[in-house]
């Protein structure tokens, strides 16, 4: 004969396993799917001086959204490629603990390589954040590439 704690026993298992799934599914929904927004959103990006030679500088500039008021780290990678599509790293940053800036604008500036060939080129850059709390993108950042800047190389006289 089964006894009443050993069928209450039963009971409790049968409601709390799946329960637990349902918990441990919903907790990765949101670490994997609904984590995702990058802090910033960045539109309307603008390269000054449009035209410039090797070893000078340029300045990226964009118009800024705040998506997440939580504070991250990210790394970025900022490049240069030329008429040739050779790549050139110019700036990879690391930075911890950053809350979302408070102006509306970014600017980044970047000198170009010596050597660089002239001609038409753009400006790339790739942002991965790491959330600060409970949060999976410690294993798996978001990455934002933003979209490319052009700006023209002129050969050094």
């Amino acid at each position: 004969m089964v006894s009443i704690t050993t069928r209450a026993s039963v009971i409790e298992n049968f409601v709390a396993v799946p329960l637990s799934v349902v918990v441990a599914g919903s907790f990765a929904i949101w670490a994997f799917v609904l984590d995702r927004t990058p802090p910033l959103s960045l539109s309307e990006g603008e390269i000054t001086p449009h035209e410039v030679v090797g070893g000078g500088s340029i300045t990226a500039r964009w118009r800024i959204t705040v998506q997440r008021s939580s504070t991250y780290s990210q790394v970025c990678t900022r490049e240069i490629v030329d008429s040739l599509n050779t790549v050139y790293r110019v700036n990879e940053q690391t930075a911890d603990g950053v809350s979302p800036p408070e102006e509306s604008h970014i600017a980044r500036s970047v000198r170009i390589p010596f050597g660089v060939a002239w001609g038409p080129a753009y400006y790339r850059q790739q942002c991965c954040y790491q959330f600060d709390g409970a949060s999976l993108t410690a294993l798996f950042p978001v990455c934002v590439r933003r979209p490319p800047l052009s700006f023209e190389i002129l050969p050094n006289k």
